[in-house]
């Protein structure tokens, strides 16, 4: 299964999302790429 996460290394998103309860984005800011995307509110 491929990683979901580059940063976590986690398999799941439930890995996922423990790993960022003990862990802090801007210890990690340097591994992060800009994304761009749109929403459409009227869908």
């Amino acid at each position: 299964m491929r990683n979901r996460s580059s940063i976590s290394e986690a398999q799941s998103y439930r890995d996922i999302g423990e790993f960022w309860d003990t862990h802090d984005l801007a210890d990690h800011w340097d591994q992060t790429e800009p994304a761009e995307f749109e929403v459409d509110i009227l869908s």
